[in-house]
């Protein structure tokens, strides 16, 4: 499968929506300058299936070119990969749980594995050393990701100085201009605190983070992507 288009992956300022589930919302999130637009095929409340969504993500794809979008899988996924990934032409794979399947590094696309923080001050990350970025994210025995709650920033400082770090865990309109002054990454996620309903988000809520964390990009000198 040939490597298809990064779409500006290598900037910093990036800014992740997930757990997309309709339309509407994918839309508003892209509208108001979102740059990567996640879709979860795990089992969660915010699963999605390629072929039920197929036509509208096309239509958004079309509507906003330089988004990129994110497919959020587990290992116990990796079967299912390939027919989502070229049913819906995604550009980026998003991995939690371990070990990482090989094969997601097979597929032309960049790969951005989940390291679940909690617990005590982890060492800095060696590995997976091919990953394009580290999603960070709060850890959770039941969970896989969605917790909803962040983990002590200052447990990966400077962690953004050697590898590419989009970070989440409880982030949302109140928080991630705080987390992105302390933590430095090169992006951050958020899904679960911008919902107003299992699945749905709050609109709202999405433009605040969005436009919250732009301005603390802004302020940190990177390099924000426009809409």
């Amino acid at each position: 499968m040939p490597v298809r288009s990064e779409k500006g992956l290598d900037r910093d300022g990036l800014i992740k929506v997930c757990g997309l589930t309709h339309p509407a919302d994918a839309r508003a999130a892209l509208a108001a300058g979102a740059d990567l637009a996640g879709l979860i095929f795990s089992d969660s409340p915010r699963r999605v299936v390629a072929r039920e969504i197929k036509e509208w993500v096309a239509s958004l794809r079309s509507e906003f070119p330089r988004a990129a979008w994110v497919g959020v899988f587990l290992p116990e996924d990796r079967n299912m990969i390939p027919s989502v990934l070229e049913e819906l032409k995604l550009d980026l794979i998003q991995c939690h749980g371990a070990p990482l399947p090989p094969e997601v590094y097979q597929y032309g696309l960049p790969v951005m594995p989940c390291l679940r923080i909690g617990g005590k001050r982890p060492a800095p990350p060696d590995e997976e050393s091919g990953a394009w970025a580290l999603l960070l994210d709060t850890y959770d025995p039941d969970r896989a990701g969605g917790t909803g709650r962040p983990f002590p920033w200052e447990w990966i400082e400077g962690w953004s100085r050697q590898r590419r770090i989009i970070l989440s865990g409880g982030l949302g309109p109140d928080n991630v201009g705080p987390a992105i002054h302390a933590v430095q990454p090169q992006g951050v996620d958020a899904s679960s605190r911008l919902e107003r309903g299992q699945g749905r988000k709050d609109l709202d809520a999405v433009r605040a983070y969005i436009e919250k964390a732009r301005h603390a990009f802004n302020e940190l000198g990177g390099r924000p992507s426009g809409k």
